[in-house]
């Protein structure tokens, strides 16, 4: 980038279409000498919003198929310098995470805490910081293949979720010249059709999520009838004079399945026991009152 000034920079797993270096060769010169614009990318979310331009600008990164500038990159902070005001500034944090549709913010906190390992975080809060914009197609002319197991950061789950149907065919045709957005400035219509796109995200993943959780309920509760018909036969054989133990413990949905773990152990040691648990939400506690379990 300091012997050219720019670079485009492609990852290889990425499909472009016949229209890609068109575009992002044409947006670095548009806006070279722009100081505000940070990065031109090549990838859209598949979203429909009202425009009259070919690319619209918004205030958040991508990674798949994008280009900046020498000037941009020199920019790029990589130790995220104030990346802990995240943790305290609820308004910061939520304006970070796209009013809360992503999770942005703790993957940086996880990044510069070493659990994980993301360059394009960093050059995002480093853009972020700079009050910087990004130029983002108004259809992908970027594809991503990396969902089949092989990207490093992709989850073969969301792979549908990220690509554009027909995407070769959406690409086809060939532009002469680009309409560019008639000022440098966010636009309202892309940025909330984005945050709706990752909003609807979130409900469909809480959705499997509770259904993988009844399907689990409902082998629970199967498993506590033949419990009890193991408790109630152990019962008429324990010695009168076997002491109970009483045990406490404390939870919530998240740790329910610790929790029910516990249970199982001591049940397994065949003692007379009696496990109080106190539920720290509603959905630990309707759960473990449907399945009734004994000694609990």
């Amino acid at each position: 980038i300091s012997q050219y000034g720019r670079a485009i920079v492609l990852e290889d797993d990425l499909v472009t279409s016949p229209l890609f270096l068109s575009y992002m060769n044409a947006a670095l010169n548009q806006y070279e000498n722009c100081n505000q614009v940070m990065q031109i990318n090549g990838y859209m979310f598949p979203v429909q919003f009202d425009t009259q331009s070919d690319a619209d600008f918004l205030t958040f990164a991508a990674s798949w198929g994008w280009a900046t500038w020498e000037r941009a990159w020199k920019k790029f902070d990589e130790k995220a310098t104030g990346w802990e005001r995240l943790l305290t500034d609820e308004k910061l944090r939520n304006t970070f995470d796209l009013e809360g549709s992503y999770n942005y913010s703790q993957l940086l906190v996880s990044q510069m805490q070493g659990k994980i390992d993301s360059w394009a975080l960093r050059w995002y809060w480093s853009m972020f910081c700079a009050e910087g914009l990004i130029l983002y197609p108004k259809s992908t002319f970027v594809q991503n293949n990396g969902f089949d197991g092989t990207g490093t950061h992709c989850s073969s789950s969301e792979g549908l979720i990220f690509q554009t149907p027909d995407f070769q065919n959406l690409n086809a045709q060939n532009l002469d010249r680009w309409i560019w957005p008639e000022g440098v400035e966010k636009s309202l219509n892309a940025h909330n059709a984005v945050v709706k796109f990752f909003a609807m995200r979130l409900v469909n993943g809480l959705s499997h999520r509770m259904g993988l959780m009844n399907n689990a309920l409902m082998q629970l509760q199967s498993e506590n009838q033949r419990l009890q018909q193991q408790v109630s036969l152990r019962k008429t054989q324990e010695p009168l004079h076997q002491k109970n133990n009483n045990y406490c413990t404390l939870f919530d949905s998240s740790y329910l399945a610790h929790g029910l773990a516990l249970y199982e152990s001591i049940r397994k040691t065949g003692e007379v026991f009696h496990l109080y648990v106190v539920c720290f939400d509603e959905l630990s506690y309707r759960v473990l009152a449907q399945m009734k379990l004994p000694s609990m």
